[in-house]
């Protein structure tokens, strides 16, 4: 397993759930525009699984941080 963690703005339990659905992008508290085409962790996810492997993303809330978590099978 390969584990990222960060202290930044978090990410808010609701948004957990839609956060690999292509074009979708997260938006906090204050922020008044976003950057990217909402397609980097859609991608990454698709890669993740054709490794038999799987990419997690945790965060306790908003303002709380983010985890990125990939895990994936020995050969």
């Amino acid at each position: 397993m390969l584990e990222v963690k960060d202290s930044g703005c978090g990410i808010a339990h609701e948004s957990l759930s839609r956060l690999f659905d292509e074009f979708y992008q997260v938006r906090t508290q204050g922020q008044t525009s976003s950057e990217g085409s909402g397609l980097g962790l859609a991608i990454s996810k698709r890669i993740a699984l054709l490794l038999r492997g799987d990419l997690v993303i945790t965060s306790p809330g908003e303002g709380k941080g983010t985890t990125a978590s990939f895990h994936f099978r020995t050969f």
